[in-house]
């Protein structure tokens, strides 16, 4: 079954206005592609309706109940809705022998590591919430020791140069923002006029709060865009009093791509944190502070920026073989 059907089944198994109306508010709003019509619906001869019906009906308002009372963030909770649904539409019990079955479905329709292992993180987390035991290992997942799909230097002020120039100082100053404080695109959407005057912002998440900096340079510089800027958000989105969303950002980055000839393999916003990264190591920035100011948990998940791309790897290692 595609992820097209399973969300066809959430929207019919939670509709709108009920407790489970998060999950299609999150559909609409961060993905608009997911906006599956009521009359669309697609019905499948394996999909488990008495389940989701039960689901829809008790469990899953209260599941999501559960894990906003965790402070898990709207798209933590739409993935953990999705597995758990997608789970159930194929499976009638939650128990060890049917998730194995579950993992091997998902392993052939080519579902990556990552991505079983991330659909297993909401299952487990419903068992958790239902008070079953499982013993359920994730994948191993193979790390790399390089970062790829990383926005050069040259491509970086290409963007800019080419957004100054157009005089779309939002999407100007948006770049600047990824590239210059290393924040995540979860994190940079909450950016607020009060970050300008105070020179950070402090996030929190479920685990710990986080202080995010933003360098003098870019504050002096902007503050007169923004001054210009109305509301709370430094970046406002298209709802009036809301913040630009995720979606709004991605979105906005593939349309810079084509416009600008830059590789769109590196206009996503995560590759702005990377070359923040990168940056900042180049620039003779500690590798411990660092860590701090990209909030890893882990000192090691902050060195694999001091590896070389598998690109320059490879160029380096053709280089060097000459017998």
């Amino acid at each position: 079954m595609n992820e097209a059907e399973i969300l066809n089944k959430i929207m019919q198994a939670l509709p709108q206005g009920s407790q489970g109306g998060i999950v299609i508010n999150i559909i609409n709003t961060s993905n608009p592609q997911n906006n599956i019509s009521q009359s669309n619906i697609i019905l499948n001869n394996d999909i488990n309706v008495a389940e989701i019906e039960r689901l829809k009906n008790k469990d899953m308002p209260d599941f999501e109940e559960y894990l906003a009372k965790q402070r898990r963030s709207h798209n933590t909770v739409y993935s953990y809705v999705f597995s758990v649904s997608d789970f159930f539409s194929r499976c009638d019990c939650l128990d060890d022998s049917n998730i194995e079955k579950w993992i091997q479905i998902l392993k052939k329709e080519k579902k990556s590591s990552k991505t079983i292992n991330l659909r297993l993180c909401g299952v487990m987390a419903f068992a958790k919430f239902k008070g079953i035991k499982l013993n359920v290992n994730k994948l191993p997942v193979q790390k790399k020791s390089f970062v790829d799909n990383v926005i050069t230097t040259d491509e970086y002020y290409k963007l800019l140069s080419c957004l100054k120039s157009d005089n779309k100082m939002k999407g100007y100053w948006m770049i600047r923002f990824l590239g210059q404080t290393g924040a995540r695109v979860s994190e940079f959407v909450r950016f607020e006029k009060k970050t300008l005057e105070d020179g950070y912002i402090d996030l929190d998440t479920k685990c710990h709060s986080r202080r995010i900096l933003v360098p003098d340079k870019l504050i002096k510089e902007s503050k007169e865009y923004f001054a210009g800027v109305q509301g709370r958000w430094l970046f406002p989105g298209q709802k009036k009093g809301q913040h630009i969303t995720a979606g709004g950002v991605n979105s906005l980055l593939k349309d810079f791509a084509k416009k600008y000839d830059i590789r769109e393999e590196v206009m996503h916003p995560h590759s702005f944190r990377h070359f923040f990264a990168i940056q900042s190591l180049n620039n003779g920035v500690d590798m411990s502070l660092l860590k701090d100011l990209l909030g890893h948990g882990s000192i090691d998940t902050t060195q694999i920026y001091t590896q070389l791309s598998s690109t320059e790897q490879k160029k380096r290692f053709n280089a060097a073989v000459k017998w």
